[in-house]
């Protein structure tokens, strides 16, 4: 995985899809290209409806079987 699990990371939204309500996160440290999966379920439980692309964000991902998923999702 190529962000560290249960920290607090860095990242800007690389695209959110409001037709399928979900997307990737780009983590500003990481070079190898892979996003981060999130999703709408995971954006109200952080009490956001809704972000944009581009917009700087922090979270916390775990490793999963399709790749790294993020728990939680804040605007930076």
């Amino acid at each position: 995985m190529p962000v560290a699990t249960g920290e607090m990371i860095y990242g800007t939204v690389r695209w959110y899809n409001l037709d399928s309500q979900s997307g990737l996160i780009d983590p500003w440290d990481d070079e190898t290209g892979i996003g981060v999966y999130f999703d709408r379920a995971i954006l109200r439980q952080s009490g956001l409806e809704v972000v944009a692309d581009g917009e700087d964000v922090r979270f916390v991902a775990v490793s999963g079987d399709g790749g790294p998923t993020a728990l939680r999702v804040e605007l930076v």
